[in-house]
């Protein structure tokens, strides 16, 4: 009994004093706040210890919410900027987006409308634009589940970009079905509107006939009609050519075909003569001996500029302006206008061939059938055109060290390439090779570091009797696998490149080649080498099948122009064979031109001031149509000189052209003064040669016609009209006899003993 009355006592105590605890922070509420505690519990009712401990809890945090610890109120502060931020920077990228969106959509509208062109690729970037727009507007909605705010907003205008980006959808759909139907012909019709053009005929509008198919296609799905792609196109395209190709439009065509292959006649010569040292008219011979042998060929990628610009290259890498002899001239121009080889490229062989006395294409095709016959007797698929590169690019010392012979060139070309190297590189190692004191300390050296047993000697021996090829096959075997490399550290790496005489680098790479080649040959390469061994089969030695397969594949790269190539080398062949018509007539016009020169350079001074002249003239009586009939006479006078001395000074460097031009200034002057202000006129026939200017410009007006301006309405009496007003023009006649009387009175000027220009007296500068 005794310890349960301890406990009781106890239990008491405690909850006094959770009671007392309790008030102490009711106190300290209402303190802070100057408010009364909130009654938390029932003083009528009795608590327990647990309740108690409750409330002093819920009192606590209370507390801790009115009056937090400095850090406390700096996260308060911290969380507030950072939401403040944070909602601003949602503000900005959802107006960003709106934005966006807004300009796409008025983007694909004009698309719509016909207004802008566009293709399927075009519309699909908008597309992907519109995506992302919408991926933005998403991310600000999920963002904003938390609170509701604004989410129904973001909501509507996600609905409408869904709606845009439907519509761009749409469109994109109708492009490609269109352009799906038409097929490849409008992009060929537009290569070969783009060959005609540069004969100058006027652009056939595939074009714009596209845009309007496209535009009509759009048109038909709203309207939810059948349409037919290629009918439509047909349609607008024959509208297009009916006015591109109308007889007018042909005859200027032709026209600026003629100017514009003087032009090319004119500037290929003068190119040519540069680039050999010839005199103008050698080239200008040598452009004709060209065009004869173009037009002669038969082969429409021969034209007499492709055939000048083999002849300068050759003789600049030569140094010599010795024409090459014909048939080089035709392969290597037709090797880079069709198999898109450069002269550079070339440049080698056309050497080898001058040195071994072949022709250049009995050695490409040697260079291309030995490496084709060596490739398939080994299982590889090799590109014989870089082999044909890396035989131009060999040395020299190469060249004339295996006899010049394009077959032995080719083969080491194809086993270095093999071996995942090219002749520069095999080159390289050879010599590296020959270097016998470092060559061997390297080799000591990495099979110190690597372990490998190396012996480079037969390599040496290969390298020193100018087998490059065998060298690199011999180093290949001794260097190891690409997974034998893979083993090896760094420096074990860069110790078995430098006995091979390569760089780390370049050793991994030519492991990796040399594999690839294997792996790709494993098919195509068996394929290959069986049609190779049933030739032999046949009876037919290396150098027959050689021989065969080269002029195969030098057919093969005369066959390789697109269609569009095609097409603009026939227009250049048209343009060729108008050309060789025209020459003499280039010849004669370029002496004439030549011989002339300083008359052409007056006249042209001269045309320019009569245009010059006739815009002033114009302008004047533009602006005398908007004087009012009550300006005065001393107004227009100091306006005609003012018009007269801004001409003179804006081109008083042009001998003669200033005072030109300053008279057809007067002149404007002298018809604003005299001309504006009839207010009933008759103008007779016999007056000479006039001019009527209107809001609209001025018009001459023949001699025979009368010009009638009066306000008698029945105009029964022309030219005895009481109300007509008669014209004196002996003032001005007399003014403009003054004003040429100063011209005629100008000054020579001259330089240095020489004429240089002309120029007014001094004593005619002043208006008299």
């Amino acid at each position: 009994m005794a310890k349960l009355n301890q406990n009781l006592n106890d239990a008491n105590k405690k909850a006094d004093a959770l009671k007392a605890r309790l008030e102490e922070l009711k106190k300290q509420y209402e303190d802070i706040s100057l408010k009364d505690a909130p009654l938390l519990f029932d003083p009528k009712e009795e608590q327990t210890a647990e309740q108690l401990e409750g409330h002093i809890k819920s009192m606590g945090v209370l507390i801790k919410n009115m009056k937090p610890d400095l850090q406390g109120l700096s996260d308060i502060f911290k969380n507030s900027v950072n939401e403040l931020t944070k909602g601003n920077k949602e503000l900005v990228r959802q107006r960003q987006a709106l934005s966006k969106s807004s300009n796409l959509a008025d983007q694909l509208l004009q698309i719509k409308r016909g207004e802008v062109s566009a293709t399927s690729k075009s519309i699909g970037k908008i597309k992907e634009k519109l995506e992302l727009e919408r991926q933005n507007l998403l991310y600000l909605a999920r963002q904003r589940l938390s609170n509701q705010e604004g989410l129904g907003e973001i909501t509507a205008q996600l609905n409408q970009l869904q709606g845009v980006l439907k519509s761009a959808e749409n469109l994109d759909a109708i492009y490609k079905q269109t352009n799906k139907d038409l097929g490849f012909a409008p992009r060929l019709l537009a290569g070969i509107d783009k060959g005609l053009q540069k004969l100058g005929v006027p652009s056939l509008g595939i074009d714009s006939a596209l845009e309007d198919t496209h535009k009509l296609a759009q048109e038909a799905e709203n309207a939810g009609k059948s349409f037919s792609a290629s009918k439509t196109f047909t349609k607008q395209l024959g509208k297009n050519l009916k006015e591109a190709l109308s007889t007018a439009n042909l005859l200027q065509a032709g026209a600026l075909l003629i100017w514009k292959s003087f032009l090319d006649a004119d500037k290929a010569s003068g190119d040519f003569a540069k680039n050999m040292n010839v005199s103008y008219g050698e080239a200008m011979s040598t452009k004709k001996e060209m065009a004869d042998l173009a037009v002669a060929s038969g082969d429409v990628a021969l034209n007499s500029q492709r055939l000048m610009e083999t002849s300068s290259k050759v003789g600049e890498a030569l140094g010599s302006n010795a024409m090459l002899n014909k048939a080089d001239l035709e392969t290597m121009t037709k090797m880079v206008a069709k198999a898109g080889l450069t002269h550079d490229e070339l440049m080698g062989i056309q050497k080898l061939s001058l040195v071994n006395g072949k022709t250049l294409e009995s050695n490409t095709k040697e260079i291309l059938g030995s490496a084709k016959a060596y490739a398939s007797s080994n299982k590889l698929v090799l590109n014989e055109k870089q082999i044909l590169k890396d035989v131009n690019k060999a040395s020299a010392a190469l060249k004339l060290s295996l006899g010049a012979n394009p077959a032995l060139l080719a083969e080491s070309a194809a086993k270095a390439r093999q071996f995942g190297l090219n002749l520069e590189q095999a080159e390289k190692i050879a010599s590296s090779l020959l270097n016998f004191e470092s060559s061997i300390e390297a080799e000591l050296e990495a099979e110190l570091l690597t372990g490998k047993n190396l012996n480079l000697e037969k390599a040496r021996e290969l390298s020193l009797n100018n087998d490059i090829a065998g060298a690199a096959a011999e180093i290949a075997e001794q260097v190891g696998s690409a997974a034998d490399f893979a083993k090896m550290n760094r420096i074990q790496q860069e110790a078995l490149a430098k006995a091979a005489g390569m760089e780390r680098n370049e050793l991994a790479q030519s492991l990796m080649d040399r594999e690839a080649l294997v792996a790709l040959g494993a098919e195509e390469g068996q394929d290959a080498q069986s049609r190779y061994n049933e030739m032999r089969a046949a009876g037919m030695s290396q150098a027959e099948i050689a021989a065969k397969l080269g002029s195969d594949k030098l057919a093969n790269m005369y066959e390789q122009q697109s269609v569009q190539e095609q097409f603009n080398d026939t227009m250049m062949q048209l343009k060729e064979m108008l050309t060789k018509e025209l020459l003499p007539a280039f010849k004669t016009m370029g002496e004439f031109l030549k011989e002339n020169m300083g008359l052409i350079s007056h006249i042209a001074k001269f045309l320019i001031a009569a245009k010059l002249a006739q815009i002033g003239f114009n302008a004047g009586q533009a602006i005398s149509l908007a004087l009012t009939r009550k300006q005065k006479t001393e107004s227009i006078s100091k306006a005609a000189a003012d018009t007269m001395s801004g001409a003179q000074k804006s081109v008083g460097g042009i001998p003669l052209l200033g005072p030109v031009l300053a008279l057809g200034a007067f002149g404007t002057a002298l018809a604003m003064m005299y001309g504006a202000f009839a207010d009933d006129m008759v103008s007779k026939p016999g007056y000479g040669s006039r001019t009527l200017v209107g809001p609209k410009g001025a018009i001459q007006l023949n001699n025979k016609d009368t010009v009638l301006a009066g306000t008698d309405e029945s105009l029964k009496n022309i030219g005895n009209s009481p109300n007509t007003t008669s014209i004196n023009m002996s003032e001005t006649n007399s003014k403009l006899d003054s004003m040429i009387s100063l011209l005629e009175k100008r000054q020579t000027i001259e330089m240095d003993g020489n004429k240089v220009g002309e120029s007014i007296s001094n004593e005619a500068r002043q208006i008299q």
